[in-house]
């Protein structure tokens, strides 16, 4: 019985951390290519873009997303590890 926990386990908390993975590349996604906003000076230049004091509204959004899914994965990783053991 525990066996099959820990192997749910396994695969819910792989498939949240490829979930963050994921959140983290779109986020960047939108934030070079589609926005074309960056933090540092000579990213600005290498990608030809503004460079802003805030992003915009749909990379905001996106790291609200991330942010979540980062806050929840330590948590989960914890408490379901011993739970599941």
């Amino acid at each position: 019985m525990s066996s099959d926990l820990v192997h749910v386990y396994v695969l819910c908390a792989t498939i949240l951390s490829l979930w963050t993975i994921g959140l983290a590349f779109h986020t960047g996604t939108i934030r070079g290519f589609l926005e074309k906003s960056f933090s540092n000076p000579e990213d600005a230049l290498l990608g030809k873009g503004k460079r802003e004091g805030e992003d915009g509204p749909r990379t905001q959004r996106w790291t609200r997303a991330h942010r979540n899914a980062l806050e929840n994965l330590l948590p989960f990783s914890i408490l379901g590890y011993l739970l599941a053991t």
